[in-house]
């Protein structure tokens, strides 16, 4: 798409012009163009659209001539104009509009004028320049457009005009520019700008008599027309031509940019990198150094180069004032990718990327958004550059980094840990010498190289002060002038502009009064000058300060409080003291300006320009986070319009995906004045923001809000949010206090509306899944589990379900039998997993207890559609939770290694601040460990992951418990792991926790009494557990209890109890636990003389450990057969995926199932380049490419689950790997 205003008004796409010839229309097309990407007011709309005299139903009008102009545009383009409360945008960006391509061009003239490249700023000005295909607006039928507007554009492109004369002058072009000159004035007969060139150029060609005749005549129309004399500047000019002073030699054209000549060192580095991504390795770079040294110019034309060498650049230069926006930075980095076309967009948000777009987006959602945990949005953003490089390498450019806003510069650190493997150089540029603790967290991280931009030489100082003052300048002089600016080009430029206006010559007597300027060239001059001006001067300087440089001159004369006429009066004026560029919109010389014209405002003065502006920027519709960007300045203003634009901009930061800026937002809210009702809405938005990051103060805030709410349903829903933070903020049993007296509140459920009865039905299974988190709490629901097990909800709405899962969790504990909880379970599932609802928690803790009660191949299934949907929606939390199912699934079947593979894979490559538990992973790899005989490796896992949970948590604190033990008993410290067993133990009795099936401790607590010689106690155990693992009624759990009874008890009675436990497991689906038990059977049978019979049950044994994975089981049958003095056979022997370690084995098992790098990475929440190497690793260690992996890992234990034994000697070999 194309759009033009410099000329006729002009739509094209793909080269067809698409004519808009309705007046109005074409009047309110290029109201919008005028002011693209931002919202114009209906009313102004309509003033502009019917010249003052709207009609009495005007914004109907308005939208009739919207639909009209957008069927006008078709599709593609009437696509860009829409809808904004309170009234209309234009989308466009920045290559597809001449006004946006000219003011860029335009501002890189005046920057490489600035560096003194007078070639560049040349071409540069001539480029924007030539993109006028007329006068601006000329067929638009709007008086006040074409007057107004028309008359700024104008003023912008005679400004250009006057830059490249400059430059053409700087080139010692004068002769070819006189009579170009000489036709301007006749146009623009009092600019004075203009008459200052065509002297200048006059007496460079020898013409002083001309030159010296046209200032007395221009000094007459201009006191004759504007009552005023010259400025300084043509005043210096006219004295220096009189005393016949030779005019400035010409330098001779650049042949390299300065930055070039001056940074040779610094630009190579760069390049290096650059090329070094475009092989594929990535690299991460700070450039440092003072203001005004170079850095950004360097960067400039750095990154120019790069774009000619077809590399995508992607920059951001970051504001002070956006450092309270959310992602600020992030937005205007990846801006152009956001308007890229669909089909080009949609694949780069693919998959995991697809949150970016809540990032990325530009208004607020319609309705509140609830909070997305950070690191979630962090990573949507890392996929969407990771799908961005698919196109090709990427360099990010971040200017003034010590100005970023806090989301954004989480993400870059975010990035920066994960580079490996991507085609991507980071470019940081920040001021030198800042302390900012999380700037140092980015920047220290490996492989981050610094650039320190120095200050210019002896050489490159002479070589400015010549260009500026002649190449007659004295060695002395230019020596002067290095000292005076330290060397730092924008105080060098700076310095000569100063001494330029005074008339200074550059001789040797004269360089002892360079540093007499020093103190002028800067910010205190500035400060000087504002102070010796008139009020307005100075108010103009003051609002913009304010404004920033993003401010129109609309706004900027609105809020400054003078008209149209007299702001471009004082911005003239401000140009010539040197506090404006001659940019448009105006902005200041430099960035040091702002701050030094803020230091000249009292607090109570900023802080009444700032309510000022906020009041003016809201009433133009300007975007809340800007206007309440304002507010934060003041501590209330009056109206309720301030707290309705702070809860604005948190909804627009919460859906992009950065609640504690939206915190900030809210608590600034809470110091207006509000009402009740409003003050209820903050304090509840304010809580949920906190939730992720701060769950105290979300308490607070929630409990806050609840008080002042009446509405019983909403106080209900609050509750449920306010138990949630109390939960993970460690205060469970308040939490449960606040859910009984929700559930109070709400009454019976039985006789309620329908609405009413799920929230009670919802809060009720919250209140038990939360008391069940704590020790202390579990008591407070037993009453209720009791009644609701004797008559359950049927299953028929999502709150009946979620009740329903929620009390399979007294069956887990041991309070039902397998069967009935099966059967809850069951009931709870028969709607599908809403996981993605209020008690989403419960449906996965349903699938989690399907495991539990033996029903593997149902959880399998019910895991399987959680990855899909983790896949679907990128989720973390789903994706965690399917592969905990499948690694459960595995080590309940016995599959030891695959179990160990994705467990290991989670903890080593899924990063924590997805905010999981590593806890059940850590089990389930200690474990696996254990039963591969490699005690060193889990005591490792668990040194490394493991952490004793609070001694108040019912669940976690078993299975840790459990874990130590069984590894210590492992490890030969018998006595250290029975304390551990017997303290597990005593904590699943404080929590009522019975079920073998959860926490087999007494069997396992058995077991070492007896190693111990103490069969008292071991029996006593073991007879216990079989008493609950009956009651629960799995042949798992019963097996497993009949096998320790057995071995404690010895005997006939012993060997009829091992042989019921090999009779019950074989109706299991755990092969593992069956070899155990044929092992313990075998053995006893051997003490009884039972050879033959041992013998067989030996073998089986250690087939089925063979075929699960379990090195040591087999271990000990092979020493036990020795014993008996029978060999085994062959030693267990390598398969090749034996000799990669667990992750590299399950990365191995994913590519040789078909999945693509980024695949993998995506389901593991981990980087390509670690999935890359790793699969690399893998490769070499088994001797093939790629291709290869399926056929290398065939009959690796990486292998399909063991199969269900059909006769003692009779085992099926798995053949394909998983």
């Amino acid at each position: 798409m194309r759009f033009g205003l410099l000329g006729t008004l002009l739509v094209e796409e793909a080269g067809s012009p698409r004519p808009v010839s309705a007046p109005r229309q074409r009047v309110l097309l290029a109201t919008l163009l005028l002011r693209a990407n931002t919202v114009v007011p209906a009313d102004e709309l309509a003033e502009l659209i019917w010249e003052n005299q709207p009609p009495r139903r005007a914004r109907g009008a308005l939208h009739n001539h919207v639909m009209r102009l957008r069927k006008c545009l078709g599709e593609r383009a009437g696509a860009r104009l829409r809808t904004r409360p309170p009234g209309y945008l234009f989308e466009v960006t920045d290559d597809e509009l001449d006004l946006r391509q000219f003011t860029t061009r335009c501002d890189d003239g005046r920057a490489a004028a600035r560096a003194l490249d007078w070639p560049a700023a040349a071409a540069l000005m001539r480029d924007a320049l030539s993109l006028w295909r007329g006068t601006a607006l000329v067929d638009v039928p709007s008086e006040v457009l074409r007057r107004d507007e028309g008359g700024r554009l104008a003023e912008l492109r005679i400004q250009a005009v006057e830059g490249r004369v400059e430059a053409d002058l700087r080139l010692g072009r004068h002769d070819e520019v006189i009579p170009e000159l000489h036709g301007l004035i006749a146009e623009h007969p009092l600019r004075e700008k203009l008459r200052g060139q065509l002297m200048q150029a006059l007496h460079r060609s020898g013409r002083n008599a001309e030159a010296l005749a046209l200032y007395p005549r221009f000094r007459e129309e201009l006191v004759e027309a504007l009552g005023v004399e010259p400025g300084p500047e043509l005043q210096h000019l006219h004295q220096r031509i009189l005393r016949s002073e030779p005019a400035p030699a010409a330098p001779a054209p650049a042949a390299t940019h300065p930055v070039v000549r001056d940074h040779p060192v610094e630009l190579s580095t760069l390049e290096e990198l650059a090329a070094a991504a475009r092989a594929g390795s990535p690299g991460l770079i700070c450039v440092e150094g003072p203001d005004g040294i170079g850095k950004s110019a360097l960067l400039h034309e750095w990154a120019a180069r790069e774009r000619g060498r077809g590399t995508t650049v992607l920059r951001a230069t970051c504001a002070e004032s956006e450092q309270g926006w959310a992602f600020a930075a992030v937005r205007q980095l990846l801006h152009p990718v956001s308007t890229l076309p669909e089909a080009e967009r949609e694949p780069l948000f693919a998959g995991q990327a697809a949150l970016a777009l809540r990032v990325l987006a530009f208004q607020a959602p319609a309705e509140a958004t609830p909070p997305v945990p950070s690191a979630l949005l962090l990573h949507a953003l890392y996929w969407l550059l990771v799908n961005l490089t698919e196109r090709g390498p990427v360099i990010l450019v971040v200017d003034d980094l010590h100005r970023i806003d806090p989301p954004s510069l989480r993400w870059l650190s975010y990035l920066g840990r994960r580079l490996a493997g991507m085609p991507v150089l980071l470019v940081l540029a920040r001021r030198s010498g800042e302390d900012d603790p999380q700037l140092a967290e980015l920047l220290s991280q490996g492989g981050c190289r610094t650039l320190t931009v120095g200050p210019l030489d002896r050489t490159g100082v002479a070589r400015m002060v010549r260009a500026a003052m002649g190449a007659e300048a004295d060695d002395r002089f230019c020596e002067s002038c290095r000292e005076a600016s330290g060397g730092n080009p924008l105080f060098l430029a700076e310095l000569l502009r100063t001494i330029g206006e005074s008339g200074l010559r550059p001789t040797a007597d004269n360089a002892g009064q360079v540093h007499e300027y020093g103190a002028q060239a800067l910010t205190r001059g500035i400060v000087d000058r504002l102070a010796r001006e008139p009020d307005r001067p100075r108010r103009v300087a003051v609002t913009l300060a304010v404004l920033g440089d993003d401010a129109s001159r609309t706004t900027l004369a609105t809020v400054a409080e003078l008209s149209d006429f007299d702001l471009a009066e004082q911005l003239r004026r401000l140009e010539a003291l040197g506090v404006l560029g001659t940019a448009d919109p105006p902005r200041f010389r430099h960035r040091l300006v702002r701050p030094a014209v803020l230091s000249t405002m009292s607090p109570a003065e900023l802080t009444a320009a700032h309510v000022r502006a906020a009041r003016v920027r809201y009433d133009e519709g300007a975007p809340s986070e800007v206007v309440a960007g304002h507010l934060m300045h003041a501590d209330h203003v009056d109206g309720r319009w301030p707290a309705e634009v702070l809860q604005d901009a948190a909804q627009l930061a919460r859906g992009r995906g950065a609640p504690d800026v939206a915190v900030r937002f809210l608590r600034r809210a809470l110091r207006e004045p509000l009402d009740k009702p409003q003050r209820m809405r903050v304090l509840l938005a304010l809580g949920t923001d906190l939730l992720f990051h701060n769950p105290a103060g979300a308490a607070r805030h929630l409990r806050d809000s609840l008080t002042l709410m009446t509405d019983t349903e909403q106080r209900g829903r609050t509750a449920g949010l306010l138990a949630n933070a109390l939960l993970v903020a460690g205060r469970g049993p308040e939490a449960v206090a606040v859910l009984e007296e929700a559930v109070r509140e709400l009454g019976d459920a039985a006789d309620a509306p329908a609405a009413r009865r799920e929230l009670a039905l919802l809060l009720q299974a919250q209140l038990i899944q939360v008391a069940y988190e704590n020790v202390s709490t579990i008591p407070v629901v037993r009453a209720r589990l009791h009644d609701l097990a004797a008559a359950p909800p049927r299953g028929d709405t999502p709150g009946e379900r979620a009740l329903l899962a929620a009390l399979s969790l007294d069956g887990l504990a041991g309070h039902l039998s397998a069967e009935r909880t099966g059967e809850l379970l069951g009931r709870a599932l028969h709607g599908g997993l809403q996981l993605h609802g209020p008690a989403g928690v419960l449906f996965a803790l349903a699938a989690i207890g399907l495991l539990t009660a033996d029903r593997l191949a149902e959880a399998s299934g019910w895991f399987r559609e959680i990855g899909e949907q983790a896949a679907s929606s990128g989720s973390p939390y789903l994706s965690i939770i399917s592969r905990f199912g499948s690694a459960s699934i595995a080590s309940l079947r016995g599959d030891v290694m695959s179990s160990l593979d994705v467990a290991q894979t989670v903890l080593e490559l899924t990063p924590l601040d997805l905010g999981y538990s590593v806890l059940p992973f850590v089990a389930l790899a200690v474990n696996a460990q254990i039963e591969l005989g490699d005690v060193a490796a889990a005591e490792k896992t668990l040194r490394r992951h493991g952490t004793v949970h609070a001694p108040d948590a019912a669940w976690d604190r078993g299975r840790f418990l459990l874990m130590r033990g069984r590894l210590r008993v492992a490890a030969g410290d018998l006595a250290g792991g029975l304390a551990a067993l017997l303290e597990c133990g005593s904590a699943q009795a404080a929590a009522g926790i019975v079920n073998p099936a959860v926490a087999p401790w007494r069997s396992q607590a058995a077991l070492a009494y007896a190693a111990l010689d103490q069969p008292g106690p071991a029996r006593e155990l073991a007879a216990e557990e079989l008493v609950f693992a009956r009651r629960w009624g799995t042949p798992r759990a019963i097996g497993v209890s009949l096998r320790s009874l057995g071995v404690v008890t010895g005997g006939d009675e012993g060997l009829a109890l091992l042989a019921e436990a090999v009779t019950e497991l074989q109706r299991s689906p755990s092969r593992l636990e069956e070899a155990r038990a044929r092992y313990e059977l075998g053995r006893c049978q051997l003490g009884a003389g039972q050879r033959a019979t041992a013998l067989d049950n030996l073998r089986s044994a250690a087939g089925l450990a063979r075929q699960c994975g379990a090195r040591a089981l087999l271990s000990g049958v092979r020493q036990t057969l020795a014993l008996a003095g029978t060999a085994l056979g062959p030693r267990w022997r390598d398969r090749p995926a034996d000799r990669l370690d667990p992750v590299g084995r399950h990365l191995a098992g994913l590519a040789a199932g078909g999945l693509s790098d980024a695949e993998i990475a995506q389901l593991l929440f981990t980087t390509r380049g670690t999935v890359r190497d790793r699969l690399s690793e893998a490769s070499r260690s088994l001797g093939v490419d790629r291709s290869g992996l399926r056929e290398a890992l065939v009959g690796s234990a990486t292998s399909s689950p063991p199969a269900r034994q059909k006769s003692s000697s009779k085992l099926t070999v798995p053949e394909t790997p998983t």
